[in-house]
Parts: C-alpha cells; sequence; structure tokens
C-alpha cells in the first residue's frame, strides 16, 4: 500500500511540473496579462513543493493516506487540463488575430495590398524620405472599359481578370515597391526612389504587358483588357511642414487625375500629373 500510495504522489508531482511547464510556455505568450501568469505559475510552484514535502514524510516517516495521494492526483490533473486548456485558447485566438491581420493587410480578390496597408506603406515611405530626400512615385491604374466585360461574361469571368491583372502587376514592380487595390477596378502603386521617367518608363512596360495578357478565356477565348495609368511624383520639401498623410492623399489624388487625363485623352495611355 504504501508504494502505490508513493506512486500517486510521484504521478501527482509529475503532472504538476507538466502543468507548471504549460504555464511557462503561456507566460512566453501573454504579454499584457503577464502578472496573472506569474502568479498561476508561482500557485503551482507551492502546491508542488506541498507534493515533494508529502511525499518526504510518506518516504522517511510512513505517514501516508491513500485518499489523500487521490485526491493530490486529482487536482494535480485538473490543475493541468485547464492550463493545456488556457494554451490551446491562447493558439487559437493568436491564429485567429493572424487571419484578421491578413484580411486586414490584403484584398481578398486579389491578393493584392489593402487600401488602409497600402496607404499606411506610402505614408511610412514619405516619413523616411524627409530624411533621405530621395522621390516617390505614385501611380494610379483602371481597367478601361471593365464594365464591359462584368456584363458580357459575368462577374466571375471580371474576378478572374482582376487576380490575373494583379498577378502581372505584381511580377513587374521590385520589392521594395507596393501594389494594392483600391476600388473595384482600381490599383494604386508606390515606387519609392524613383523618377518621373523612371515611373513613366513603368507605367507604359505594366500598360504594353496588359494589353498582350490572356486574362482569362471564355469557350476558348481569350479575353485581353487595356488600362490608363496617372502618375505623381512625390519630392521632399525640407521647408514644407505638410502632414505625411495628407501628402499621401494628395499625391494619390493627384496620379488619379492623371490617370482620368489618359482616359479623356482616349484610354489605354499613361499621363503624368503637372501642376
Amino acid at each position: 500500500m504504501k508504494f502505490f500510495v508513493i506512486a500517486l504522489y510521484l504521478m501527482a508531482i509529475l503532472l504538476q511540473l507538466v502543468g507548471v511547464y504549460y504555464a511557462v510556455q503561456v507566460l512566453k505568450k501573454v504579454k499584457s496579462y503577464a502578472y496573472s501568469i506569474f502568479f498561476l505559475i508561482l500557485s503551482l510552484l507551492i502546491i508542488l513543493i506541498e507534493r515533494f514535502y508529502y511525499l518526504i514524510d510518506c518516504c522517511l516517516f510512513g505517514n501516508y493516506k491513500l485518499s489523500q495521494a487521490f485526491l493530490y492526483l486529482t487536482i494535480s490533473s485538473c490543475m493541468l487540463i485547464g492550463v493545456i486548456g488556457l494554451r490551446r485558447l491562447l493558439d487559437t485566438l493568436e491564429d485567429q488575430n493572424e487571419k484578421l491581420q491578413r484580411v486586414a493587410k490584403t484584398d481578398h480578390l486579389t491578393g493584392a495590398l489593402s487600401r488602409l496597408e497600402l496607404e499606411s506603406l506610402i505614408v511610412q515611405e514619405i516619413k523616411r524620405s524627409s530624411r533621405t530626400q530621395d522621390s516617390i512615385a505614385i501611380l494610379m491604374m483602371d481597367i478601361d472599359h471593365f464594365k464591359n466585360v462584368n456584363d458580357n461574361y459575368g462577374h466571375p469571368i471580371g474576378d478572374q481578370v482582376l487576380k490575373k491583372l494583379s498577378h502581372f502587376c505584381t511580377t513587374q514592380l521590385r520589392s521594395i515597391d507596393a501594389f494594392g487595390r483600391v476600388g473595384g477596378e482600381e490599383f494604386l502603386m508606390m515606387l519609392p526612389r524613383t523618377s518621373e521617367a523612371e515611373a513613366f518608363q513603368v507605367a507604359e512596360r505594366i500598360r504594353e504587358g496588359v494589353a498582350k495578357l490572356d486574362c482569362a478565356k471564355v469557350d476558348g477565348q481569350a479575353i485581353r483588357i487595356q488600362v490608363s495609368l496617372g502618375i505623381s511624383i512625390y519630392t521632399p520639401d525640407p521647408s514644407a511642414l505638410d502632414n505625411p498623410y495628407q501628402l499621401m492623399k494628395t499625391h494619390a489624388r493627384r496620379a488619379d487625375l492623371a490617370m482620368y487625363q489618359a482616359k479623356q485623352a482616349g484610354r489605354n495611355q499613361t499621363r503624368c500629373w503637372h501642376e
């Protein structure tokens, strides 16, 4: 009986140690409630010390109670289950938070950056350029007569066109550039450290490439589109005190106006905004 009780005490101690281990893992994950988790670990350690005390008392002095050993084992088991459940809950919340962040940062259809994420990146780049004095090119792109695609072939085909266009444009840009969807068929690009001439070359390469791109197929017939682009160049001005967010809005609007100038001039072309 004595050895059986000792075995129960050892099992309770082992479960308590595992509980402490999982609690420490939870502490590493949680920063906001670190104090609460710390006191949870402290409580587990105090109970663990008590378990060792009764184990020593049982081994050296033969003082043991079977009911007490079962009680300790049950308590340790319940505490371990609770700590593991807490760890799994935090893992689930962490996964959901990552998914929410991905949803907030990317467009669900095309995989391009979301408008909010792209605008945030532009603001950050404007702040950086105020130190480096590098120019930033902002490009607005819109699909010409995209409504005809949806009307003639349906919205699922239209979605395929948007996806293919988004993927193609991304392959034409550098790793430091940013590409995002800001409207139904409108896309915005940011090209750091880029002059107007360089931005125009990029825009024309994209425009010409899109015109040759098979964006979708219906009954064996390839669907092709054309795009119009507008460019606005942000040049840092040390004497200016404009808000970076306002500067981002200003140049996005200018790129949009230049893009509409391209549409009014006949579409399928690139225009640069000038005061």
